[in-house]
């Protein structure tokens, strides 16, 4: 049997549960995990600041400058935070979604892209056949009888 490769880093295991982040100070130092995450978005983007600034900009409809990425991407700079909205935007002009899937996770969930959806709802009808087989194998073991009546015209 042939051994498979290296899996993809961005693809998602489907079959990993994940558990909330949850207790006492669960969610410290967030706004730097935050910032990070930004910075790690900026890194990883071919482009120069600038025109993922302009990016952003259009994206939203307001001016975000170069100087507001490198803010919102030092985990120093603890009051000049990101904003959702404009973190969604920057997710979409870099096309790099980890931030929001790190967060889901941390919530305990997963995101599925594209056609992932169609995986998870195949394993879901897998699942619910399955139920109802084990059903129809319950009731076919003596529970269930012929229906007879006398049909009057």
């Amino acid at each position: 049997m042939k051994r498979r490769g290296a899996s993809d880093p961005r693809q998602i295991d489907l079959f990993t549960s994940a558990r909330p982040v949850a207790g006492p100070a669960a969610h410290a130092g967030i706004e730097a995990w935050v910032a990070a995450e930004v910075g790690a978005m900026l890194k990883d983007d071919a482009r120069s600041r600038e025109e993922i600034a302009g990016a952003v900009s259009a994206a939203i409809g307001e001016d975000v400058s170069r100087w507001m990425l490198d803010a919102y991407a030092s985990p120093a700079r603890d009051t000049h935070n990101i904003s959702f909205g404009k973190a969604i935007a920057l997710m979409s002009v870099t096309q790099n979604a980890a931030l929001i899937e790190e967060a889901v996770h941390r919530l305990g969930g997963r995101i599925l892209w594209g056609d992932e959806i169609y995986a998870a709802r195949l394993g879901h009808l897998l699942a619910q056949r399955e139920r109802l087989d084990g059903e129809i194998k319950h009731l076919r073991g003596g529970k269930a009888q012929p229906i007879e009546r006398d049909r009057h015209p």
